[in-house]
């Protein structure tokens, strides 16, 4: 019984000692709660929103079995009786399906459905980086199809596997052979036993197909976006999609959305519809209903301004490129933020916007969503439930950062608790100043740079472990 009443009482005393940072912790982590519960509130639509996490169960081109992570953003409007719009929205390097939430919940708040993936070797999903495939040749410092030998924007290369992926980003599928497949350099043939581009979508056929199957979804008005790397995964998709049936029912996306994306040499189909040749014999064999290309003025990827000088401007709108895409008609000039062949019906419209903003920020700017819902809304014939202006994905990011920050500062408010448990007394009592061990002038700032320079050598390659 003493024992008892004495444990108690140190219990007591301890209360007493530490109640200021008890306090304030128990402050801290009621603010963070509060927060990510408001979050979740936004990310919900207060109700209106269903927003489910899981995986999707898939196989890669070499007939892998590998698990998919996935968060879906379903209204409550959207019901098999009134089965709704959806989008599949696919993220950039490096990042996971958290980073398509802005456009992802906007979507859904006005009446789409939304489903964002972590690609290949990113977020949850179980296959590496590699399943996308990559070949033994690069093109630089052009957009694919304006490239030749003679000028070396053509260029064979080699060393580790990891590299040759990197180098071929921008390479996808559907590319004729000359890009698509690994090539002898002496023959110019295809190596049929070397590497080639398995899927550019890194997931994303796989999920769109998923998509498709719902029965709250409307699977003849679905469409793609994505940022940076998700958007060559965007022209993937579409790609494989165009005519695609699923249940007898047509599924062919009815708008690709690119943010921050990079353009290549296309053609025109029968119809007028922006459309590619893969096997080279003058007929459109894939094509992409209503493309539309988000751009950032202050990109810091040459690729994403048709490797022109900064800023994204006259110079890349005027450029070859941009022509090809927009292809105005006669006695047009392409030009920004202007729609041309418009027909959402027909599947022709063309439009490419810049927006004062830099290439990661494109994912959170205000203007390029509302004009993605307008796009979408347009596309598929099926008007926004709100006003496109309406948003409040900010206000939910802004929630979570404060979380963040919040529970940071719990984390070192609780460790400060610790000091008034006398177990811990003597960690917090501090050791003797060494002076001999103490390093001033060169002597500290040697060791200090030498460790700064291993980190920005290292740093480029240990980001990629894990992607192979």
């Amino acid at each position: 019984m003493d024992k008892v009443k004495a444990f108690f009482a140190e219990i007591k005393l301890f209360l007493i000692r530490a109640h200021k940072p008890l306090i304030v912790l128990g402050s801290f982590l009621v603010a963070t709660f509060l927060c990510v519960g408001l979050g979740d509130g936004i990310q919900k639509d207060w109700g209106r929103v269903e927003v489910t996490s899981g995986m999707i169960n898939s196989r890669t081109v070499d007939g892998e079995d590998y698990s998919m992570g996935y968060k879906l953003y379903v209204p409550k409007t959207a019901t098999q009786d009134q089965p709704a719009p959806a989008v599949l929205c696919l993220h950039g390097y490096q990042n996971d399906h958290e980073t398509s939430a802005g456009f992802a919940i906007e979507l859904a708040r006005h009446g789409y459905v939304a489903l964002a993936i972590d690609a290949f070797g990113h977020g949850a999903t179980t296959t590496g980086i590699a399943s996308r495939g990559w070949v033994n040749h690069k093109v630089s410092n052009v957009n694919y199809g304006w490239d030749s030998s003679e000028d070396g924007t053509y260029s064979f290369i080699s060393g580790p596997n990891r590299y040759k992926i990197m180098m071929n980003f921008s390479n996808t599928d559907f590319f004729i052979d000359k890009y698509s497949q690994s090539i002898d350099p002496n023959t110019g043939e295809v190596i049929t036993d070397e590497n080639y581009i398995k899927d550019a979508s890194m997931g994303g056929i796989a999920a769109y197909t998923w998509l498709a199957t719902k029965s709250f979804v409307d699977k003849t008005k679905m469409a793609v976006t994505g940022h940076s790397m998700g958007t060559w995964a965007s022209w993937s998709v579409s790609a494989a999609m165009c005519g695609a049936e699923l249940e007898g029912i047509d599924i062919t996306p009815r708008a690709t959305i690119l943010q921050a994306g990079e353009i290549f040499k296309t053609m025109r189909d029968g119809d007028g519809r922006m459309a590619y040749d893969i096997d080279e014999d003058d007929v459109a064999d894939i094509y992409w209903n209503n493309p539309l290309l988000l751009s950032a003025k202050y990109d810091e990827f040459n690729m994403f301004r048709d490797y022109q000088t900064p800023p994204n401007g006259d110079l890349v709108i005027q450029g070859e490129p941009s022509r090809n895409f927009l292809n105005p008609g006669t006695g047009e000039d392409p030009a920004w933020n202007k729609t041309f062949h418009e027909n959402f019906i027909l599947g022709t419209s063309v439009r490419r916007n810049l927006y004062n903003t830099n290439h990661r920020l494109l994912t959170h700017n205000r203007q390029a969503i509302a004009d993605t819902l307008e796009w979408v809304s347009l596309a598929s014939g099926v008007a926004l439930s709100i006003d496109q202006n309406n948003q409040t994905f900010l206000v939910k990011e802004y929630l979570v950062f404060f979380a963040m920050l919040l529970a940071i500062v719990s984390a070192v408010t609780a460790i400060m608790v610790f000091k008034h448990i006398k177990w811990f007394e003597p960690v917090f009592a501090g050791i003797s100043p060494r002076r001999e061990k103490e390093k001033t002038g060169w002597k500290w700032w040697k060791p200090a740079l030498l460790t700064m320079a291993i980190s920005a050598v290292t740093y480029p390659f240990m980001t990629q472990l894990g992607h192979g």
